[in-house]
């Protein structure tokens, strides 16, 4: 099971971008814009705190320091918004997390 959470982490960490549009993302419509994957789409983050709370769920992680930080993670405020100057912070958030959980997962 923590290969499959290892590969989960990895593939968000890498397959989809920092970046935050100026527009909102549902609203792309070239077809590279379109297919482009933003660490601030609702999905990406819906999807990642799902995969968190698998690895907490399934005990994967059991080191109390990066459980605290995962449901201190769980518990912020993660919503995107266009022009949000907070955004970027939220983005560093994510890769913080993600990089916290893939060094217990390697």
């Amino acid at each position: 099971m923590p290969q499959y959470y290892r590969k989960e982490i990895q593939i968000r960490k890498d397959d989809y971008s920092n970046e935050t549009p100026s527009v909102d993302v549902r609203t792309l419509i070239s077809a590279t814009e379109k297919f482009h994957m933003y660490k601030c789409q609702t999905n990406y983050v819906l999807g990642l705190c799902l995969t968190l709370r698998g690895i907490i769920m399934d005990e994967v992680i059991t080191d109390r320091g990066v459980r605290i930080d995962i449901e201190q993670f769980l518990g912020s405020v993660l919503n995107f918004q266009v022009g949000d100057p907070d955004n970027q912070q939220r983005v560093g958030r994510i890769n913080r997390i993600l990089d916290r959980v893939l060094g217990k997962l390697s």
